[in-house]
């Protein structure tokens, strides 16, 4: 794999950012997206870009969302479509909410059809700090959960056509977090949480379970060497959920109805900022940035075929 160093890609407008980007893995047309991120001493992003067969292309559609960090990007597996939501740092016009100390956040809706951005309109629509969402192969739609400026955790679903709040879930998982990781998990057809971010250093480890009407807790914990935030996926042919947890050295685990365990592959990815399910190669995806000798930064891609991990181009 032919690999760039950031700097020099990115200073050549051959790369996006490495950081606070959107990304998700489209199954249907085997590529890599990426909307916005964070720029050295400038504002955010708003370029799209495809990442495919080990090439980066920066992708110029009629209709681009306003720039931002932190947006949440789940693959909607009924709609063939990747779904965007929210973000923040977005330009002042497209704000709907300030949280502390001085954030403009979104609450808008984008979907990518493999060739260009549409808005959708919803009825309803959430505006939260910090959303996670993912697809919930259960239930057919998207579940995002994120903070209302208040500090609540709340959770929305997304059918293709509105946003739903799931008002009966309000205020948990507990304590509330930001930028934690969602899964569906084969086993029990729940969606999973646990980890993320919470600023006063609050115990986030317990797992909780969507079972499409509210959060319920768990007898499980991760354990203190996976990274709060690590990633994970469906692992369908285990009828587990795969983490893979940025620790150094990475590490990887599964997450079942027994609880955590950690396997030990030959070979493991150095970077754990994305993952996404390849359900039709059954396997999953594995990819961002990892630090290459120094200061500079290269972008890699590994796939877990139920036993290892092996470096790709998607």
């Amino acid at each position: 794999m032919d690999f760039l160093a950031n700097e020099q890609c990115r200073a050549a407008g051959e790369c996006p950012p490495i950081s606070c980007f959107a990304s998700e893995f489209d199954p249907i047309r085997r590529e890599i997206i990426f909307f916005g991120g964070c720029l050295p001493s400038e504002p955010r992003s708003d370029a799209t870009w495809r990442y495919k067969d080990g090439t980066w292309t920066r992708l110029f559609p009629s209709d681009t969302p306003p720039a931002r960090g932190f947006a949440a990007m789940a693959f909607d597996e009924a709609l063939g479509v990747i779904v965007m939501y929210g973000g923040s740092d977005v330009p002042d016009w497209a704000a709907e909410a300030t949280v502390s100390p001085d954030i403009a956040i979104s609450g808008d809706t984008w979907t990518w059809d493999g060739s260009d951005w549409t808005e959708q309109h919803p009825a309803h629509h959430p505006v939260l700090f910090g959303p996670s969402a993912t697809y919930d192969y259960a239930r057919h739609q998207i579940v995002l959960i994120g903070v209302t400026p208040a500090n609540t955790m709340q959770t929305w679903t997304y059918d293709g056509v509105d946003w739903t709040h799931r008002a009966l879930a309000d205020r948990t998982p507990t304590p509330w977090r930001i930028y934690e990781r969602l899964s569906f998990g084969p086993a029990s057809s729940t969606v999973a949480t646990f980890g993320g971010y919470n600023p006063s250093n609050a115990d986030i480890s317990a797992v909780w379970k969507w079972d499409g009407r509210t959060w319920t807790k768990t007898l499980a914990n991760a354990p203190p060497a996976i990274s709060g935030l690590a990633s994970f996926a469906p692992e369908f042919a285990q009828k587990s959920i795969l983490i893979c947890s940025d620790t150094q050295p990475a590490t990887t685990w599964l997450l079942n109805l027994s609880g955590f365990r950690q396997v030990h592959p030959v070979h493991q990815p150095g970077t754990c900022a994305g993952m996404s399910p390849d359900r039709s190669r059954d396997r999953v995806l594995v990819y961002g940035w990892t630090e290459f000798k120094g200061d500079s930064w290269q972008f890699e891609v590994w796939f877990w075929s139920g036993s290892d991990w092996t470096a790709t181009t998607v």
